[in-house]
């Protein structure tokens, strides 16, 4: 009866995200709703009702170590497949203009995090709780993950950042995709459509990169067009690919890891992560494992299958407890980080476009950027910006393990 639960467990959190992407589609919940979301709170549903399905304690606890193990695995092959096919070079080159604006919005999301931390000194798990903060507002969710996992936070602590992230980030959304181009329109200068250099100093429309960008990113385009994305048997053998150096890059990691142990012994999880990102960013120097497709999509599909679990493990009384004052936290962090970036962005005189499609970039990364500029009516932004959405979903993790490490973690 365990083996028959076990099986049925690890065939659900493979499997079910796969048909919640196309309920959410056919509903058109996923308009309102990322099938992050969606595959979170199906988990929360699930995972705080086994009173009634799952009765027995003990398998309560096998379904729970199950869930356990499906988010560490999805986190591990999620972070080193997403990596290795991003295109850093694509993302430094662009006018300085957009990489000062980029630049001033993460020091915008630095500042307003230590300002955060200053006046929530007794907040539980403060540098954990910076430190996924930092994470997801210069990369993303992904970020965010991989940092809660280097630093051992707690799942629940996962689930209610994650929870007041999607509340508070959404609200910004909203606000960009209407009012946002008009309001910041009154303190900024209009954007002056202009030539960017290539690599190669020539001269050149941004419609004519973007049609030169590697798959790497035009993966990305593609993901803002659908939230679903199915896999075809062409490209099976790239994601197979993209496992095997998977596996390579967290062999070395774990190897690493075990070699040079935590301070209590154990496996060093933050250096596990640090070494993961490298070696897999160091991968994605080869034009060859950076066109290998399909394998972004399969990487965010391994993210779903993380939401489910994770959900799945949260406390939801705990949530609802402690949800106030994270939320509170997360409220006045963002809330700082776009007064700071827009004060920056007066003294250097960015224009009104390039400031609201760095701050997407950098605020909620590559998937976002389409539907930003289609309501701005500035489709020449759309190359810069998935370029440097991807370059903040590089460097996030880098920076929120090193605030966290500087405000100290327990």
């Amino acid at each position: 009866m365990k083996l028959l639960l076990i099986l049925f467990l690890v065939l659900f959190f493979i499997i079910a995200p796969y048909f919640l992407q196309k309920l959410g589609k056919k509903i058109q919940l996923s308009a309102i709703l990322s099938d992050v979301v969606i595959c979170f709170i199906v988990g929360v549903i699930l995972g705080n009702s086994q009173q009634w399905w799952l009765p027995n304690l003990a398998k309560q606890q096998t379904a729970f170590s199950i869930a356990e193990t499906a988010t560490a695995a999805s986190v591990l092959f999620a972070i080193p497949m997403l990596l290795m096919t991003s295109d850093i070079r694509s993302s430094v080159r662009y006018a300085p203009k957009f990489l000062i604006s980029f630049g001033l919005c993460i020091v915008a999301v630095l500042v307003a995090t230590l300002f955060s931390v200053y006046l929530f000194p007794d907040l539980p798990h403060l540098g954990q709780t910076a430190g996924c903060m930092v994470g997801v507002y210069v990369g993303g969710t992904p970020n965010m993950v991989a940092i809660s996992y280097a630093l051992n936070a707690p799942h629940d602590l996962f689930v209610i950042l994650n929870s007041t992230d999607v509340f508070c980030s959404g609200i910004f959304f909203l606000f960009l995709t209407s009012i946002a181009k008009r309001f910041y329109g009154l303190f900024l200068p209009a954007f002056v459509p202009a030539k960017i250099e290539t690599q190669q100093d020539k001269q050149a429309p941004l419609d004519d990169i973007l049609d030169s960008l590697p798959i790497s990113v035009n993966n990305r385009l593609e993901e803002t067009k659908s939230a679903s994305n199915s896999f075809t048997k062409e490209q099976l053998a790239p994601i197979g690919k993209a496992v095997l150096l998977a596996i390579l890059c967290i062999l070395f990691s774990v190897a690493l890891a075990m070699v040079f142990p935590g301070a209590d012994g154990n496996l060093n999880e933050m250096l596990l992560m640090i070494v993961l990102s490298t070696t897999s960013i160091l991968f994605s120097f080869s034009p060859k494992v950076q066109s290998l497709q399909g394998v972004y999509e399969f990487a965010q599909y391994l993210l779903l299958i993380f939401a489910l679990a994770v959900g799945f493990m949260a406390n939801f009384s705990a949530l609802a407890a402690a949800a106030p004052t994270y939320l509170t936290f997360n409220a006045i962090l963002v809330i700082s980080l776009l007064v700071l970036h827009l004060i920056f962005a007066l003294i250097f005189k960015i224009d009104t476009d390039t400031f609201i499609v760095t701050a997407t970039a950098c605020i909620f990364g590559p998937p976002f950027i389409g539907q930003v500029c289609s309501a701005i009516k500035n489709k020449e932004m759309l190359a810069p910006g998935m370029a440097l959405g991807v370059l903040g979903l590089i460097i996030g993790t880098y920076l929120g393990i090193f605030v966290a490490s500087l405000i100290g973690y327990t």
